[in-house]
């Protein structure tokens, strides 16, 4: 027993010290990504984490997410773990930060493969995607209680979708809908703002799914 308690307490220990490890960032700061960062801080360009979701780890509700354009292969669902902030596409990479960007949403892409969903977002208070590429995403319904949501699925989110494209995502399954934008309701307020929808395919339904009005408010 006595061994089995030491093994735990250095367990326990051991997520203390890799909790304490990750940046801590000011509310309102600027947080950048970058496939050529060191991963480090995430505070410039040259500390910039390579992945989105390590970036959101480290961020606060109010943060600024800079995205370096390029590519980046999402394997598993970017998880936006509550947290209220503004992710942007489409930078150099120039100094001083965050310097100059395109308005181009295909600049910057996040591609699923053909295997993941790529957003998910559940009790964001006031998420802004903006210059964004989603595409390729997949989601399979399998039976579960979720019918959507390949490109990003919303439930309890009030979200800003701004200058964003929506290609090929696909979902799968009985009675699914909604391959591109899926929202599970809980008042959310969702705007679109001159985003493009294209190819995007379901079993079912329609390429962005919400709920009745009752239960959410959409600008277009």
């Amino acid at each position: 027993m006595k061994n089995i308690l030491n093994h735990a307490s250095s367990m326990i220990s051991s997520l203390i010290l890799m909790s304490a490890s990750l940046p801590q960032l000011a509310p309102g700061a600027d947080v950048f990504v970058s496939p050529t960062g060191d991963g480090s801080v995430g505070t410039t360009w040259a500390t910039a984490f390579p992945s989105l979701q390590a970036a959101i780890l480290a961020a606060q509700d109010g943060d600024a997410i800079h995205v370096r354009t390029g590519r980046y292969d999402v394997v598993s669902q970017i998880d936006l773990g509550g947290k209220s902030v503004v992710i942007r596409g489409g930078y150099a990479g120039a100094t001083p930060e965050p310097g100059a960007r395109t308005e181009d949403a295909s600049a910057t892409v996040f591609d699923g493969g053909g295997t993941s969903r790529i957003f998910y977002a559940t009790n964001c208070l006031n998420l802004t995607l903006e210059c964004l590429s989603l595409s390729n995403g997949y989601f399979d319904r399998a039976g579960g209680a979720v019918y959507g949501g390949a490109g990003i699925y919303l439930n309890k989110t009030d979200v800003v979708l701004r200058n964003c494209l929506f290609l090929n995502n696909r979902t799968y399954g009985w009675s699914v809908k909604g391959a591109a934008v899926y929202s599970d309701g809980g008042a959310d307020t969702i705007v679109l703002d001159g985003c493009v929808f294209r190819e995007n395919t379901v079993t079912g339904g329609a390429e962005a799914r919400m709920p009745p009005p009752s239960s959410r408010t959409a600008v277009i």
